[in-house]
């Protein structure tokens, strides 16, 4: 599967250059020279309840395209750029 990437930014690099509280199982954080699909790495998202940024490992991948979405929030495009029919 394509869409691999690196990331040598450990997690205080990660959290200074960001200006986020990096949260969250330090492992997650190590540089890595292999990342693919179903590993987890860190996301920078912002918290509901106080509006920071913050950084959390989460797994990274794609959604099959059969699996039960909510309504309203469908996957109509791929991460190629690609339509769904």
């Amino acid at each position: 599967m394509c869409g691999r990437y690196y990331r040598i930014e450990d997690k205080q690099q990660l959290a200074e250059y960001f200006h986020a509280e990096a949260t969250g199982d330090p492992l997650v954080y190590t540089p890595c020279y292999n990342v693919a699909p179903t590993t987890t790495q860190p996301v920078l998202r912002q918290a509901r309840d106080t509006n920071l940024r913050e950084l959390v490992p989460m797994r990274w991948g794609l959604v099959a395209l059969d699996c039960q979405l909510l309504p309203g929030r469908g996957i109509d495009r791929l991460a190629t750029g690609e339509w769904l029919p």
